[in-house]
């Protein structure tokens, strides 16, 4: 695909306000369930941050897995782990956020192109021009549950973790893409939301902070 670092202008979601920081997620990979591909394993832990949106001073690090399965003749699959948001950040919704992240690393990281996967053939993973779809389905995955925002005096950050891990409930996202041209001749990522798919409904009603407090647990899939 061409014209990525343009892309990237078009990818990022508005947040502006006040200084804030949020962390988000734990730093590991999920595990495959016995069901869905247990020897195609997950590739990781990578980061990048990225500025929401362009010239606004508000950045976001976050830290993603990856791999690709032989599912539906290949799939590529995104786990987004930990995000911490530092500088000149307002409220944000954690999903939106979520996808942000994503798309980032489909456009612009795009691992898999270079690296076999585990799906045991070559994933063609061209995004085409619109309004063809991409024959792969991109799957974007998160925790299904993180707690309420609360104070870290380590790091003097206002965090959200995961409750549980990766393995312990899911939030999955599958996706068909392609790119089209705006007015102004930016290319822009046009998606097709193919599932949801939300793996353990309930919450636990607590975790832990970093001081060893409980926190209330919220769901956060939708």
């Amino acid at each position: 695909m061409k014209a990525t670092t343009h892309f990237l202008a078009s990818l990022l979601i508005v947040l502006s306000g006040a200084f804030l920081t949020f962390s988000n997620a734990t730093a590991q990979c999920p595990t495959p369930a016995p069901n869905d591909y247990p020897n195609k394993p997950f590739f990781g832990v990578y980061t990048d941050m990225i500025e929401t949106p362009l010239g606004s001073g508000c950045f976001t690090t976050f830290e993603w897995c990856w791999r690709t399965t032989p599912y539906n003749g290949g799939e590529v699959e995104i786990y987004i782990g930990k995000i911490s948001r530092s500088g000149n950040c307002g409220p944000y919704d954690i999903n939106d956020l979520i996808r942000v992240c994503a798309r980032f690393v489909i456009v612009v990281e795009k691992p898999w192109e270079t690296i076999d996967g585990g799906a045991g053939h070559t994933i063609n993973t061209e995004i085409p021009p619109c309004p063809a779809l991409s024959r792969l389905i991109y799957r974007i995955l998160h925790a299904s549950c993180y707690s309420e925002p609360f104070f870290d005096p380590n790091t003097g950050n206002i965090v959200r973790t995961p409750c549980g891990n990766g393995n312990n409930g899911r939030c999955e996202e599958a996706w068909r893409v392609c790119w089209e041209l705006l007015p102004d001749g930016t290319p822009h990522l046009n998606e097709t939301l193919v599932e949801i798919v939300n793996n353990g409904a309930t919450c636990p009603a607590t975790t832990n902070n970093v001081s060893g407090q409980p926190v209330p647990c919220l769901r956060i899939c939708n």
